[in-house]
């Protein structure tokens, strides 16, 4: 089984002021096999330190 799933996180109260509110974009592809589930996460602030091999 492989599932994809694309949502977003929000910055909430604890955060910063800059930060408060502010929405980033993720995605969470994982497969099962097994039993044992791999996977990776990768959001939008994330992407920036990750070469286009990574991606």
């Amino acid at each position: 089984m492989t599932e994809k799933l694309i949502g977003q996180y929000t910055y909430g109260d604890s955060y910063p002021d800059n930060l408060k509110g502010i929405s980033i974009p993720f995605e969470i592809e994982w497969i099962l096999i097994d039993g044992v589930i791999k996977g990776t996460c990768v959001d939008d602030e994330g992407k920036k330190f990750l070469t286009n091999q990574q991606l």
